[in-house]
């Protein structure tokens, strides 16, 4: 399981092999999990600094070669882990909730794609190897089989990937191997029989006849412009699946399979990693603002004499340069409240060159050991482009060395 800590162009090899599913805490992204075959689980709240394994016992469950693991995007962040059940994972106090619902969601073989809904973390999809998909709307108390309804027509095929729309907790895409329906639209999926609508295209701009092993949508646009992967690359659709195009040799993609595609919200940038051609990525859209300056923040916390520092490394990815960067106030805020601040605002980074980063550190003086806590840090700025002031904001969570 190769990790990227930091550096795309250096990569190190952590938790076990062989190296299956993998999920980073977005709220707090030093908090990883990996995995090896069998569900053998790994976990750190450091970046990798140092690891341990988590999993239970999972009893006479039938437990995938391969490990599927899917993280839930929104807080508290609970981990998903799939057998022929599933099993939720606990963060905040280290346990495990085991067999959700107490349903078997997958009869004869074992669930390959677990979705939560963005805007409702309680609504949660499962589609499994042996054609079943499933929904509950109580964090997986109980659950309600939708490939089997009566006149949905579904039809057969491993469920390899759900999305399900951001803002629209009952309208899903669904991926199979079924290669007249590979890609397909449920809407209303609480009705008595939900809308099916195939996505595959008309005409000549239509997706290969084969399965479809992973969409993502742009999130500036979910509803019509999304990406789906498939056995020879990447297609894209720009009116909600009427049409599609090819996305991979146009696009500098080697022809191979993609196995999965992911929109990085925020950045324009699309993740495709592929089997046996590594991990690919691309700008389809510039996020960028008219002024052409992106200030792009990595960071760090440490520890030193009971102050704790967060050190700052700021990045313009645009092309014009950002003159007087400043960071004007900053909070850092963990259970008990907010912590006193020891350095003297404002902060003066100066100039911001393309390629090359400033650097600025943010010292903090709690009254006692924050030791091993998260603490949200926000710093609030401004920096100017010609005569013309900009603003910028950035918030982290961190957990505290």
């Amino acid at each position: 399981s190769p990790v990227a800590i930091g550096d795309l162009a250096n990569w190190v090899n952590r938790t076990g092999g062989d190296g299956c599913g993998v999920a980073i805490n977005p709220v707090n992204p030093l908090v990883q999990y990996g995995s090896a075959q069998g569900n053998g689980l790994y976990r750190t709240s450091n970046g990798w600094t140092s690891q341990g394994s988590f999993g239970p016992s999972w009893g006479s469950d039938r437990v995938p070669f391969v490990t599927r693991m899917f993280i839930d995007s929104t807080s508290p962040n609970p981990l998903y882990v799939a057998t022929d059940y599933l099993w939720r994972y606990n963060p905040v106090g280290n346990t495990w909730d085991a067999r959700l619902g107490a349903t078997q969601l997958s009869p004869g073989s074992t669930v390959l794609s677990v979705a939560v809904a963005p805007s409702n973390s309680a609504i949660i999809y499962a589609g499994t190897a042996d054609s079943a998909l499933w929904r509950s709307g109580d964090s997986g108390a109980t659950w309600r089989r939708l490939d089997n309804i009566t006149g949905l027509g579904l039809g057969s095929g491993a469920r390899y990937w759900i999305d399900v729309n951001p803002t629209d907790p009952n309208d899903i895409l669904l991926c199979s191997n079924s290669s007249s329906q590979a890609l397909v639209r449920l809407s209303n999926c609480t009705a008595a029989v939900p809308t099916r609508t195939v996505r595959m295209g008309s005409g000549a701009a239509t997706l290969p006849q084969i399965g479809v092993t992973s969409v993502t949508r742009d999130d500036l646009n979910p509803t019509t412009h999304w990406f789906a992967s498939n056995d020879i690359g990447v297609f894209m659709t720009t009116d909600g699946g009427a049409t599609w195009s090819n996305a991979t040799e146009p696009l500098g993609l080697p022809i191979c399979e993609a196995t999965r595609v992911k929109w990085v919200p925020g950045t324009g940038y699309l993740n495709v990693a592929t089997y046996g051609r590594g991990m690919w990525r691309i700008k389809i859209r510039d996020d960028r603002s008219a002024d052409d300056t992106t200030l792009i923040f990595k960071a760090n916390a440490t520890s030193y004499r009971g102050y704790y520092s967060i050190n700052y490394s700021i990045y313009n990815e645009g092309t014009v340069v950002a003159n007087n960067v400043r960071i004007t106030s900053t909070t850092m805020k963990v259970k008990t409240g907010n912590v006193s601040i020891f350095s003297v605002l404002p902060l003066k980074v100066g100039v911001i060159e393309p390629g090359v980063p400033g650097r600025a550190s943010v010292v903090f003086n709690p009254l006692t050991s924050l030791r091993d806590q998260q603490a949200k840090v926000t710093i609030n700025g401004t920096y100017n482009v010609g005569n013309v002031t900009k603003t910028f904001t950035h918030t982290r969570t961190y957990l505290l060395p």
